[in-house]
């Protein structure tokens, strides 16, 4: 009489219950490598979409000028000053605005251009999602005493301050990354600034 083994030895059992241990094993590595690297690569591109923005931001602030029917508005949140931008419209370069946001409930800093022909036409300004997973951005402006010629930070300018243009401009940006939150700060000079007499 023949007997048939069914199931499995003892030994089997444990040789397969290895071989899943180092499979999954390797899978969870596998895994968490790839989340660490993923985690790595949004820091660096949070980082450098930061950083153009403000390059951006910085070539605009720098290139500004005085210009009669555009005036430098700057607020704690918003910011508006006359630039050469290349028209749409007239296929040219010409005079315009551009316009800096925060909006807080869509946390975004956005930016809007607008040529001159369409501040003649009094359209108002479309803004494109400049930066994205903005906590707080907060502009600041500073400034010179005219009489006492002391220098200052203000939270908004206006010309009536005796100034046709700051002297600077700060931002201050707060974006949110994962569970943190990293800071950002640049401070743009206005070379054509200077002081109403």
């Amino acid at each position: 009489m023949s007997r048939s083994r069914a199931g499995f030895t003892l030994i089997e059992l444990l040789v397969v219950t290895v071989m899943l241990g180092i499979i999954s094993l390797a899978l969870y590595s596998t895994f968490s490598a790839g989340a660490t690297i993923w985690k790595r690569t949004q820091a660096l591109v949070i980082e450098e979409d930061v950083n153009l923005f403000l390059e951006h931001f910085a070539q605009d602030v720098s290139t500004t000028f005085l210009f009669t029917g555009i005036d430098f508005i700057g607020k704690k949140d918003r910011l508006e000053f006359p630039i050469l931008l290349q028209s749409r419209d007239l296929q040219k370069r010409t005079v315009g605005k551009v316009v800096y946001v925060f909006n807080p409930e869509a946390m975004t800093v956005g930016r809007a251009q607008l040529d001159y022909s369409a501040l003649f036409r009094t359209e108002e300004p479309v803004f494109a999602r400049a930066l994205p997973r903005v906590i707080q951005c907060v502009f600041s402006f500073y400034m010179i005493d005219p009489q006492t010629k002391e220098t200052y930070w203000a939270d908004d300018f206006s010309a009536e301050k005796g100034m046709s243009l700051p002297l600077a401009i700060r931002i201050e940006l707060e974006v949110h990354h994962g569970e943190s939150v990293q800071r950002f700060v640049r401070t743009v000079s206005i070379p054509v600034s200077q002081t109403d007499d």
